[in-house]
């Protein structure tokens, strides 16, 4: 069995839109590949910003388009 939750959109999503920069950056190309941490935080000590730069090196060496939601603002 699989629970997958809820699929209703919260109060006021639907208003939602992607600012200009990433609207423009989907519209030029290939569909990104999205990298995301998922539910994994930083913890201290960690070196976020060094897990980033890894996975965009990969997304150049593989030759695609990626988008890195990191566990920041």
């Amino acid at each position: 069995q699989v629970v997958t939750g809820f699929f209703d959109l919260p109060r006021g999503a639907h208003a939602w839109a992607p600012a200009p920069e990433l609207e423009a950056f989907l519209d030029e190309g290939e569909p990104p590949v999205l990298m995301t941490f998922g539910s994994m935080l930083a913890m201290p000590g960690d070196d976020t910003t060094h897990c980033v730069r890894v996975l965009l090196e990969t997304a150049d060496r593989v030759g695609c388009r990626a988008i890195v939601q990191a566990p920041w603002e």
